[in-house]
């Protein structure tokens, strides 16, 4: 894995995770996905996404809307039946799926 992309994705990380944090409990999306670190992670691209699934088995930070950006995969059809740790699920075996499967990268 390069280097300087996971130095990078876990400087952003971090900040975004301080924002959040700050921003504590919103019903509002964009008070979380508004911030200039989370876009920045999401322009690092496919390539981040092993270094955004291991982060997400660690923490509780909507990954999910990182990885739905990058991959163009959605795990709920009902924004207004959004459930954070059913997302996540998801998203974990979507992961470990690709992960296991003959010459899968876990990406695309």
């Amino acid at each position: 894995m390069n280097m300087n992309l996971t130095d990078e994705f876990k400087t952003l990380a971090d900040e975004w995770q301080q924002h959040c944090r700050r921003s504590g409990f919103s019903s509002k999306t964009s008070t979380y996905l508004d911030h200039a670190s989370y876009r920045r992670i999401v322009a690092l691209g496919e390539p981040a996404i092993p270094l955004i699934i291991e982060r997400y088995r660690q923490d509780n930070l909507p990954w999910g809307f990182a990885l739905q950006e990058i991959t163009g995969v959605r795990m709920i059809d009902d924004p207004s039946s959004y459930k954070p740790k059913e997302v996540k699920q998801k998203w974990l075996e979507w992961w470990d799926q690709r992960a296991t499967s003959p010459g899968g990268t876990g990406t695309r």
